[in-house]
């Protein structure tokens, strides 16, 4: 798998969001807190949440009209729980999953990560928030066709951004953007024999990968 130019796009995205951050910091600091802030001030603590998910993967392109190939769009979900020590800081433990189509038919793979995230909020005080994050974690690719399963897994390293528009006190709307960095380090393939016998191979791999995340989902502030 290689790099794509999702990077770029998230670097735009999170550069207009630093630009919005700062406006808002400033008009802020200019006229002071608008009447009724305090109404949306956070308390530290815990939450959870569901995002719902699109994930573009970097793919190669198929060597010939008959290889094995992934779509590059595919969807999914994520659930989330996280604690905020203050609120502008907190750390997410967060698991996703992605549902991606091949050229084969009835054949699909999973595209799963697990990432331990520290989530950087601004604004604090204010019903609407921008936030920042960057985590590290594992990453897999899994296509489970009968009589024969492949897993690739490797590290990732994820940085995003976003927004939280908090509409109550204890729920939160949450639109987000995601790259994953990934070193894939290993293969697994797993077949399953007539008798019922199972056989394992592995074999160490070196190669980069991304993904790029877009999510919206709802936060549920315990």
């Amino acid at each position: 798998m290689k790099y794509n130019n999702n990077g770029k796009t998230l670097l735009l995205a999170l550069g207009i969001l630093c630009a919005s951050t700062l406006f808002t910091n400033s008009a802020v600091a200019d006229g002071g807190q608008s009447e009724g802030t305090s109404k949306w001030k956070e308390t530290s603590g815990w939450h959870l949440g569901i995002h719902f998910l699109s994930n573009n993967i970097g793919t190669e392109r198929p060597v010939s009209e008959n290889a094995f190939a992934v779509e590059e769009d595919g969807g999914g979900g994520s659930l989330f729980i996280g604690y905020d020590f203050t609120p502008v800081f907190g750390l997410r433990l967060a698991f996703a999953n992605a549902r991606h189509e091949t050229n084969f038919v009835n054949n699909e793979v999973d595209h799963a990560s697990a990432t331990l995230e520290a989530h950087f909020r601004f604004n604090e005080g204010r019903q609407t928030r921008p936030y920042l994050f960057g985590g590290i974690g594992g990453a897999s690719l899994i296509n489970a066709a009968e009589p024969i399963e492949t897993e690739v897994t490797g590290g990732v390293a994820v940085l995003g951004g976003g927004v939280q528009y908090q509409f109550s006190r204890r729920f939160s709307l949450d639109f987000g953007a995601r790259l994953d960095m990934i070193n894939w380090n290993e293969v697994r393939v797993t077949a399953e024999g007539n008798n019922g016998d199972r056989i394992e191979l592995s074999d160490p791999v070196e190669e980069d990968g991304s993904a790029f995340k877009l999510m919206l989902g709802l936060v549920w502030h315990l």
